[in-house]
């Protein structure tokens, strides 16, 4: 899990240390991208959130130790910004950063990326012991489980952020 959370703490936190300071542009367009995708992943609707569908090519961990293979997978997996990434709160941390300006950025921005690390790996791990034997509709199932428990946890972020955004108003 180091391995995943290490690089994502590390381009989070630099993440957190280029953005500009306080932002309150970044809370109102966090507020309405929150709405919408928190009515998107609760409703089921077939709208993706921005992202690229970039995967990790099989050839670059095909035939390696498990450390290397660890780590490759972690240093691209683990921030989460270049590869296909479907919840739709992970672009509500970005906003959240530049948010928050640079004081307090480059810490939650470590965070964010540790946790986001920690939970891929963590998924990885899981999906492993539990592939076999599941059927495609039991992926999608579990897939549409998580894109609600998402939408609940952008539901909590853009709540929070509400009054702030009002505030700056």
């Amino acid at each position: 899990m180091f391995l995943f959370a290490s690089p994502g703490a590390l381009v989070w936190g630099a993440i957190g240390y280029v953005s500009p300071s306080e932002q309150a542009w970044a809370l109102d367009v966090l507020v309405v991208y929150g709405a919408v995708f928190v009515t998107v992943e609760m409703s089921g609707l077939p709208v993706r959130p921005p992202g690229l569908a970039w995967q990790v090519p099989r050839n670059w961990v095909r035939r390696r130790k498990p450390v290397s293979e660890a780590a490759i997978w972690g240093s691209i997996l683990g921030p989460g910004l270049v590869t296909r990434n479907d919840l739709a709160l992970m672009w509500a941390l970005v906003l959240l950063l530049f948010a928050g300006g640079n004081s307090r950025a480059v810490w939650t921005g470590a965070a964010i990326g540790a946790s986001h690390g920690i939970g891929r790996a963590v998924g990885i791990i899981r999906n492993q012991s539990c592939r076999v034997g599941q059927t495609p509709l039991s992926l999608l199932l579990e897939y549409d489980k998580w894109r609600r428990v998402d939408a609940l946890a952008l539901g909590f972020v853009t709540g929070a952020c509400l009054p702030l955004a009002i505030w700056s108003l």
